[in-house]
């Protein structure tokens, strides 16, 4: 369920609940108490994207061939990051944002997106 207010000129408020109009009473019964509610109700935010959940993850920018894979584990082993790829892919599976970190540095790659704790430079 999705609820907005639009403020309008002269402090009016219009409300609506999933894009329909409804009366302030409407939304105020709708509108979740608790901030468990409100996750369950909807999408994770963009900002959650660092917790657990989103660890392991897949690696287009760290991958190889697929027919690469053994070199590219045996490589990373030898640079002290132990890493699996996708057999199918050949993505790296990253275990989390130290991992990341890790193999970006030891293969001499720089994330340009990366934001702290990550090799950007």
């Amino acid at each position: 369920m999705r609820i907005k207010i639009v403020y309008g000129a002269r402090g009016k408020k219009e409300y609506f609940i999933d894009g329909k109009p409804a009366t302030e009473a409407e939304f105020d019964a709708a509108k979740p108490t608790k901030i468990d509610d409100l996750l369950k109700s909807q999408s994770p935010p963009a900002t959650l994207a660092q917790t657990s959940s989103a660890w392991p993850r897949k690696s287009n920018s760290l991958g190889v061939h697929p027919k690469q894979k053994k070199a590219a584990e045996a490589q990373a082993a030898k640079f002290g990051v132990p890493t699996e790829f996708d057999s199918k892919t050949g993505q790296a599976i990253i275990r989390d944002n130290a991992h990341q970190r890790d193999l970006s540095k030891a293969l001499g790659y720089h994330n340009h997106d990366g934001g702290y704790g990550q090799v950007t430079g």
